[in-house]
């Protein structure tokens, strides 16, 4: 191919989450000369303008309604053969090479899609909620290949994926490792008028239920009971139904309304997450954890949920603490004990922070995702050899974890 690899990055748009921003960070940094993102939205929304702020231009192709269970009703059928038809002409337009899916919808909406137009569709796996879903099986069998951000997102897929999968982790930016955290502590002391000297223990994450919000408000409940000094708890994400309303009215029925602050969603959000003492990840199940690896990277102790890929990022009581999981009295515990040794809890951060730094490059990670899609379309590797032999694809999940 003597033109750039065409990669296209499509999305609903109506949110920013975690896998936006790691789909995102790959496509502004591919290298132009060998690959072209197309990013494509089907909504106006909050995901548009960090789009832009990527410095990247999107395509904007609407559609009105996905597919969704129940699956094959009639409509839903429909919905996708009009949606499938018009992606179809879109990408044949487009020239566009490789389709990189990151979202259900999304790989459902698509994937017939690229068959028809002679594209190779890659499925990013991103979390370990795939379940046994037939549905879901076959579209994903169609793929090209099967990305998976963590082995524990590996192990939740069904066996019939093995020949399909690679792991690959996620991108971060290590370049907020020299961050400047007391001042940015002090700007966040500053903005909620509080008092010099206040703690500051951050919760980063939408606040869904699969998150665990209420967990870190009743575990801050259970750390503001002891003798410890003033301590403010700081929740950044995007909201969820009513969620803001019923996390006020816990925080109130604890006692602790007024040291609890809705931050709403922050991008970036490290400098925020660089001002907090503590960073507490209470969610079960995350494919892998962006906000904690974030956290970890700008030198902020991190207590997490023993759950789902924290225990690829962490190893306990060397790069940080993890809690069992839905247990608030635990991770008040380990949260006070790193307040009381804050050697021990900056000598833990430093060990994360460098670990995190090497592990999971920018660099990296395009480099991966660019042997992948090479290998795709069946291109030669840079240097003349194939991408990756095709034995090399087909493993057994025993021979990867």
């Amino acid at each position: 191919m003597k033109r750039p690899i065409k990669v296209c990055f499509p999305f609903v748009g109506n949110n920013v989450g975690g896998s936006h921003v790691s789909a995102l960070m790959l496509a502004s940094n591919l290298d132009r000369d060998t690959a072209e993102p197309v990013v494509v939205l089907h909504e106006e929304g909050p995901l548009a303008d960090y789009v832009r702020q990527q410095g990247l231009d999107y395509e904007l192709i609407r559609i009105h309604e996905y597919f969704k269970p129940p699956y094959w009703r009639l409509h839903n059928v429909i919905a996708l053969a009009a949606q499938t038809l018009r992606i179809a002409a879109f990408l044949r337009r487009a020239k566009v090479d490789v389709v990189h899916s990151n979202d259900i919808r999304i790989q459902f909406g698509w994937t017939l899609a690229s068959r028809l137009a002679g594209a190779q569709l890659i499925w990013h796996q991103r979390t370990g909620t795939f379940g046994r879903k037939r549905t879901k099986l076959a579209f994903a069998l169609l793929s090209r290949t099967v990305v998976c951000i963590s082995r524990y997102t590996e192990s939740t897929l069904p066996r019939r994926l093995d020949p399909l999968i690679r792991v690959v982790a996620n991108p971060f930016d290590t370049d907020y490792a020299r961050l400047d955290r007391q001042a940015a502590k002090a700007s966040i002391l500053a903005r909620l008028k509080l008092e010099e000297g206040t703690t500051l223990v951050g919760f980063f994450g939408n606040l869904s239920q699969q998150k665990r919000p209420e967990v870190f408000v009743e575990a801050a409940a259970q750390l503001s009971e002891t003798s410890w000094g003033p301590v403010a708890f700081l929740l950044f994400g995007a909201e969820r139904g009513d969620a803001v309303a019923e996390l006020t009215q816990l925080a109130r029925s604890l006692g602790i309304e007024d040291r609890v602050h809705f931050m709403g969603f922050q991008a970036p959000i490290e400098p925020w997450m660089a001002g907090c003492d503590l960073m507490m990840a209470p969610g079960v199940g995350d494919g892998l954890g962006r906000s904690l690896v974030e956290a970890m990277i700008c030198g902020t102790p991190v207590v997490a949920a023993d759950s789902g890929g924290h225990r690829e990022v962490i190893s306990d009581g060397l790069t940080g603490r993890l809690v069992a999981a839905d247990n608030p009295g635990g991770f008040a515990e380990a949260m006070e004990a790193l307040l009381q040794n804050p050697d021990s809890a900056n000598d833990m951060a430093d060990r994360a922070q460098r670990e995190a730094s090497e592990r999971y490059s920018v660099r990296t990670h395009v480099s991966e995702m660019m042997a992948i899609y090479r290998d795709a379309l069946g291109l030669p590797a840079k240097g003349g050899a194939r991408a990756m032999d095709p034995d090399c694809r087909r493993h057994s999940r025993q021979d990867t974890l």
